[in-house]
């Protein structure tokens, strides 16, 4: 499942711009600068409609591998197994029936 809660960081994001268009309708009528605080009561995560302390976040954990790169892994690891004997080529592999238990005998001398 991949969804993502707010921290109290982007909580604070959230309604500061909130606050903002607040702040700007109140003082249509007048010039001074709105005062705005640091930290709101209501981002805190043990009150209403705070944050989530370690919220889950999604994370992207691939990453890119050069073809050449996965080309030389590949061929290595098949030429380890033909060096162990644990590589097996079949040229053709005919069943009677197309049946898991038939294929499983077949590949049973291997």
């Amino acid at each position: 499942m991949f969804y993502s809660l707010l921290t109290t960081v982007r909580v604070h994001r959230v309604l500061r711009h909130v606050r903002q268009f607040v702040e700007a309708e109140e003082s249509l009528g007048d010039r001074r600068e709105p005062v705005t605080l640091d930290r709101d009561l209501s981002e805190v995560p043990q009150w209403k409609g705070g944050g989530v302390v370690f919220a889950p976040q999604p994370r992207d954990y691939s990453f890119k591998m050069n073809r050449k790169e996965k080309q030389a892994a590949i061929c290595s690891a098949l030429t380890t197994k033909l060096n162990e004997n644990k590589l097996i080529v079949l040229d053709e592999f005919k069943l009677g029936e197309i049946k898991t238990k038939a294929a499983k005998e077949g590949f049973r001398g291997y």
